[in-house]
């Protein structure tokens, strides 16, 4: 009951601080911001921990 007279308040806020002039725009913006930061993120860890291979011709 409390989760949901939070995401009342929530909404209610989100949609006040919308109404807001540039608002929506900043939040677009964040919003694309974080999901290039989540996608360098993965890139530089994925950078971090090459995968190194072996090949052998032995065949004894």
């Amino acid at each position: 009951m409390a989760t949901e007279n939070l995401s009342e308040e929530l909404d209610i806020l989100i949609k006040k601080a919308q109404s807001q002039p540039g608002i929506t725009e900043l939040m677009r913006a964040y919003g694309r911001y974080e999901e290039v930061i989540e996608q360098s993120r993965v890139y530089v860890e994925r950078q971090a921990h090459p995968v190194k291979t072996t090949v052998s011709s032995n065949s004894m």
